[in-house]
Parts: structure tokens; C-alpha cells; sequence
């Protein structure tokens, strides 16, 4: 298999690009300092230090420091297969919730999943239709990187903007505070250009603020998302249950910072 084709994988199973990057560098380099890591993969350095702290909170690498001068090694790859087991551990869990709550669809609750980059995209694409012109869309948890790599992915970040800017959707994003670097290299290579009032706002949160999945709000809808192999998509048609995460995401807006 051609190293490229295992970056695509690994971009599959949950990495994004610069960590699947970062880490086949450092199978081969075996254990190093940065420098060798950046000269061999051409990224910032500062993109590097943050991927490897992303890396390292996964169990994905290991680092020691020696003279006071941090190395760093990466984890036997079945370590992968252990993140994917529990991702799908909490899928087993919560996809026959999901389904009991489906069936409370009569009651005014509609619950929808996806599997693969495709059907999150076309829910992503579709769901700006339902969304009244001018409103917010927000998104808290996950990372700048893994939207829209996912949009990228199906041919679909282009339209999904368009159709956005289009109805003027506003978009409201938090993260953790590690991805602040990834927040700026994603908005200077796809959203620089856009209308100053359509401009995205960022805040970021502490680390152990930050959401394990991805939540989406917009309009009458809750989005969940586990990005995992296969990439999970969950869709709540619910306005009780959107105003209450709505309140949640205002709550962490409050607290976070630009």
C-alpha cells in the first residue's frame, strides 16, 4: 500500500490530515525531537507541536524529555484499533437509544443516522434549507479541521457555502483551546475571502471543557457526531430538544474565549 493511501485511511479512522502526517513520521523516524519531524512532513512548526500535544492526549505517541529537550515516539498502531473499539463501544450504546427515540417520532421527535462522509455531507447541504434565512447555525466540540476536510472529502464544502452565504447563515463554532493553530490554517485556506459579515466566529475552552463529539444546532435541530470509522452522524428533529442545547451552547459561549 502506498503511504498515501494509509494517510487516507487513517484520515478515515479519525485522524485528521496533519496527524496522520504527523504520526507515520514518527513510525518511521521512530523516537526524535520536532525537528526532524518538521523538516520530514514541510509543516509549521507551531502546526507540529500542536498536532503532537493532539497525539498524545489520544495515546497516539508518547514523549519524555531528555537534558530538557522533549522526544517523541509513537505507540504501537493498535493502539488505533483501541480508540475505534470504544467509538464503536459508545455507538452500540447509544444507537438503540436513539431508535427508542425515533419511535417517539409521532410525538413531534424525528431522529435520522448516517454512516460515511456522504450522508453527513448531504445532511449538512440539506439542512441549510430548513434553516430560516439570517439565523445561526452553531457548533461546539470536535475540530475546525475535521468539518471540513469531511465536506472536502465528497465534493461538498464548496456548495455547503455557497448555499450558506446564499441565505446569509451566521456561524457560531467552539473548541478546544488545542485548536486554536488548526482554527486559523482552516480559515486562511478556505474562509478568508468570504463577506466580513458572514465571517465565522470562533471561541475557544479549556481542554477539559470541550465536547467528545461534535454537536450541531440550528433552527429546530440537534447534530451529533462521532467522528470514528465509520463516521457516525445523528440527527434529532426536535425544537424542546434544540432549545435546550441551545441554552447549553450559550452557556459555553459565555465562558469561552476569542
Amino acid at each position: 500500500m502506498e503511504k498515501s493511501d494509509i494517510r487516507s485511511k487513517l484520515v478515515q479512522i479519525g485522524l485528521n490530515e496533519d496527524e496522520a502526517e504527523v504520526y507515520m513520521s514518527l513510525i518511521e523516524t521512530g523516537e526524535t525531537t520536532a525537528g526532524p519531524v518538521i523538516k520530514k512532513t514541510g509543516l509549521h512548526r507551531q502546526i507540529i507541536y500542536t498536532t503532537l500535544e493532539r497525539l498524545e492526549k489520544r495515546g497516539l505517541v508518547h514523549v519524555t524529555t531528555k537534558r530538557g529537550i522533549k522526544h517523541w515516539i509513537s505507540a504501537y498502531p493498535e493502539v488505533i484499533r483501541e480508540e475505534i473499539d470504544r467509538k464503536e463501544k459508545i455507538a452500540s450504546e447509544v444507537i438503540p437509544e436513539l431508535l427508542n427515540l425515533r419511535a417517539l417520532s409521532h410525538h413531534g421527535q424525528e431522529v435520522r443516522i448516517y454512516e460515511g462522509p456522504e450522508g453527513f455531507a448531504a445532511m449538512q447541504v440539506e439542512g441549510l434549507a430548513r434553516i430560516p434565512e439570517g439565523c445561526f447555525y452553531r457548533v461546539v466540540g470536535s475540530s475546525p479541521k475535521l468539518f471540513t476536510e469531511t465536506m472536502a472529502s465528497v465534493g461538498r464544502l464548496e456548495e455547503f457555502e455557497s448555499r450558506r452565504i446564499e441565505r446569509k447563515i451566521l456561524i457560531e463554532l467552539i473548541f478546544s483551546e488545542s485548536e486554536r493553530e488548526a482554527k486559523r490554517v482552516v480559515y486562511d485556506q478556505y474562509f478568508k475571502d468570504q463577506p466580513k459579515a458572514l465571517q465565522r466566529r470562533y471561541r475557544f475552552l479549556p481542554e477539559e471543557r470541550n465536547s467528545p463529539v461534535g454537536i450541531h444546532i440550528w433552527h429546530d435541530t440537534v447534530v451529533l457526531v462521532i467522528y470514528g470509522s465509520p463516521l457516525l452522524t445523528i440527527e434529532i428533529k426536535s425544537k424542546s430538544l434544540t432549545e435546550d442545547f441551545l441554552q447549553y451552547f450559550k452557556h459555553l459561549w459565555e465562558l469561552a474565549k476569542e
